[in-house]
């Protein structure tokens, strides 16, 4: 009698294997030093957002909902001029978060991407706050936009909570909830977590924004150097 042997091949298990993908380094340990160093990081979104209004045509820098918004006014009301204001920002902006996320991608070092990402902001802001007051508009808000989109792709995520640095929308339901949880669920630990990180990221936004708007009449251009002088302090917060 012949005996006929068989051998199955098993298939990969392919849950397994998205399980085990490593995971580009986003996130970090909710240090006390990583939270000031997010609340500093939204410190330099609301900056940026407020001088960039401010200084160069009512345009965005950081919140693309309202350049979306403005841009659609602006077309349907035929100023083609305005539209390609609020336009060219968002393109930058999509490439700055697609060069975010190949830093995380390609220096999978813990806190390696973070430094190489506030360097290229650094250098960026320096070179557009050299800037005259009467240069033209649309590179500066260019270097802006892809400075914070990178900055956003970088920074997302402190432990389990997520934030960013450079729009105040998602924190400000994300600091609700925690706040509701706090008062109202038996789980007050997590809540106490979430509040933690997202208040001080909150706030700094805030600041920012007011520091932008304060200084942006005065120093023009150059009030971006305020906001790379932040920068160059999370950068020393996070290499200490």
């Amino acid at each position: 009698m012949l005996r006929i042997q068989t051998h199955i091949t098993p298939l990969p298990n392919r849950t397994t294997q998205l399980v085990s993908a490593p995971q580009p380094p986003a996130t970090l340990p909710a240090t006390p030093r990583n939270i000031l160093a997010a609340a500093l990081l939204a410190v330099t979104g609301g900056m940026l957002d407020a001088i960039v209004y401010i200084l160069h045509g009512h345009v965005f820098a950081t919140a693309m909902t309202g350049n979306t918004v403005l841009l659609c006014v602006s077309l349907l009301a035929g100023d083609t001029a305005q539209a390609l204001r609020h336009f060219s920002p968002l393109v930058t902006f999509s490439c700055g978060i697609l060069l975010g996320w190949a830093i995380l991608r390609h220096l999978p070092q813990p806190g390696r991407a973070h430094r190489v990402a506030l360097l290229f902001q650094m250098i960026a802001l320096l070179v557009a706050g050299a800037a005259s007051a009467n240069f033209p508009s649309p590179p500066i808000v260019v270097l802006v936009a892809i400075t914070a989109s990178v900055q956003i792709a970088t920074f997302q995520k402190l432990d389990k909570v997520t934030y960013n640095t450079t729009f105040i929308t998602g924190n400000f339901r994300t600091l609700l909830e925690a706040a509701y949880d706090r008062i109202f669920d038996a789980d007050k630990q997590a809540a106490n977590a979430q509040l933690r990180i997202i208040a001080p990221v909150c706030f700094g936004f805030v600041i920012g924004a007011l520091l932008g708007a304060f200084i942006a009449p005065q120093l023009h251009n150059h009030s971006l150097w305020l906001a790379d002088l932040v920068l160059l302090t999370v950068f020393l917060l996070l290499n200490l």
